[in-house]
């Protein structure tokens, strides 16, 4: 008796083609940065460029170089906000909302 010959099916897998993400604005981490902008635009208004940079600082670290003194109530105006934004844009990623904003095609923007 003939042994029978084992057949082998070729199976062409296409390759997939995957479109890269294009530029996104995480929006809460863009609104937490906001008391920051709006310091360094009233540092520009009292002092020019030197203004800027001492409102800034002021606000990241509070540390007020003209006195020499610690305000930790000037930093937290500016750095809890920007803190909440990561953390708000951190908890979407982790819900999905990002991804279901891609999904339905909006095309810029995330959360």
């Amino acid at each position: 008796m003939a042994k029978a010959k084992v057949k082998y099916r070729n199976r062409f897998v296409s390759k997939r083609h995957h479109k890269r993400a294009g530029m996104t604005v995480p929006v809460a981490m863009l609104a937490g940065f906001a008391p920051l902008g709006v310091a360094a635009m009233d540092g520009y208004k009292y002092n020019g460029w030197t203004g800027v940079g001492k409102r800034v600082s002021l606000g990241l670290t509070g540390y007020n170089t003209e006195d020499g003194k610690w305000y930790p109530s000037e930093m937290v105006k500016v750095t809890a906000p920007i803190v909440a934004g990561i953390l708000v844009h951190k908890l979407a990623g982790k819900l999905g909302i990002n991804r279901a904003l891609a999904g339905a095609g909006v095309p810029f923007l995330r959360v």
